[in-house]
């Protein structure tokens, strides 16, 4: 009886992998979980597939392996479409993390597309969004597979390079915000009265963290001005570090200023110290994507708990995963190549974030008769 209980259980899970149900996959050990939260796994799930792959075709034992195992290795360009000047980097390395992550991002386009406007389950787009995991896993990997029959490699890396530098910028842009927003939250949470009241060295905490990150800044400053600049030269590395660098004392000292405190209670330089850590390691990664001729030589069952409105936008959860796929893949190839445009993007980015960190602080005196969320 048992046997057959355990069949039924394990026949219901594969049925929602080719349709519409959401999977909670487990039976009885784990508990009761929301629709919205398991599909949200899944597609967690096929991004962290897609970048093992990745890392696994930047692996050099994997090319030696595959140049062993393939004897007859121009023949393998010759299907594949490669031209006559294949070599095996055209198969691995990183233009094989560009075509699975060229695969994952056109996936999740084409599911942004097809999820706008989508309100509540009961939209038979919802099924689609929220089931049919093998056949959207069949898809991935036609994608994927017709990406390596792409022809004219030179021109797809090119052109994909730029496209991956524009989705990682906006990711990095979402990846700002949050923190802004987490730095608020942090700091609301451990400096509101309740929470002072009961634990009585959390002040103490706070002025720890805050130091903590600040030392961060400082330390993240003075190595990267020893290693990124010298006395005679680099003068643009001295001015990007300059710059964040006065950036980053700027934003500590309006953060403080009676004004903001009064407009925004919770403002404080515990937020300030984790913008400018972040800032600072934003503009490590943009020096050191620097061209070398600049650098200095030295379940139980699912709950639908959508049917009277979906809990986020199913569009805008792809549209996140998209530019995901595009910031893995240029991190994991290190912006591919060091180039001036990967450079700019980061450094600018490190500027973004100081401006919206700025915003957050001064909108409540631009915008008194509007409600901020403390």
């Amino acid at each position: 009886m048992g046997a057959i209980l355990s069949a039924g259980c394990c026949a219901a899970q594969l049925a929602c992998c080719f349709g519409s149900a959401a999977c909670s996959l487990c039976c009885a050990c784990c508990p009761t979980v929301r629709s919205s939260t398991t599909t949200r796994i899944m597609y967690t799930f096929f991004l962290i597939l897609g970048t093992a792959i990745s890392c696994v075709m930047l692996s050099k034992a994997v090319e030696d392996s595959i140049q062993q195992s393939i004897p007859g290795f121009s023949e393998v360009c010759d299907f594949l479409n490669l031209g006559t000047n294949c070599n095996i980097s055209q198969v691995i390395g990183f233009l094989a993390v560009y075509r699975v992550c060229f695969s994952m991002a056109v996936f999740f386009f084409l599911l942004m597309i097809l999820m706008i406007n989508v309100k509540t389950s009961q939209d038979c787009r919802a099924g689609i969004h929220n089931g049919f995991w093998f056949f959207k896993l069949l898809i991935i990997v036609g994608i994927c597979v017709g990406a390596f029959y792409i022809p004219n490699v030179e021109i797809f890396q090119q052109v994909w390079m730029y496209i991956g530098m524009v989705g990682a910028f906006l990711f990095i842009l979402i990846q700002l915000i949050l923190l802004v927003d987490f730095a608020h939250s942090w700091n609301s949470n451990w400096s509101a009265p309740s929470v002072f009241q009961i634990v009585s060295s959390i002040f103490h905490t706070l002025m720890i963290c805050t130091l903590f990150f600040y030392a961060i800044t400082l330390g993240g400053f003075i190595v990267l001005v020893l290693f990124f600049t010298k006395p005679a030269g680099c003068e643009l590395n001295k001015f990007i570090l300059a710059l964040n660098l006065i950036l980053c004392i700027v934003i500590s000292f309006i953060s403080v200023l009676p004004p903001i405190q009064k407009a925004s209670p919770r403002s404080g330089l515990l937020q300030a110290a984790i913008i400018s850590a972040y800032c600072m390691y934003l503009t490590y990664s943009a020096l050191s994507s620097e061209p070398v001729s600049y650098h200095n030589e030295d379940g139980k069952k699912t709950v639908d708990n959508e049917q009277d409105g979906v809990v986020y936008s199913y569009s805008f959860f792809h549209f996140v995963f998209l530019l995901a796929s595009l910031y893995i893949m240029m991190t994991l190839t290190n912006w591919y190549k060091a180039t001036w445009a990967s450079v700019w993007v980061k450094v600018s980015s490190s500027w973004v974030c100081f401006v919206l960190y700025l915003w957050t602080l001064i909108a409540p005196l631009c915008c008194p008769n509007r409600e901020f969320p403390q």
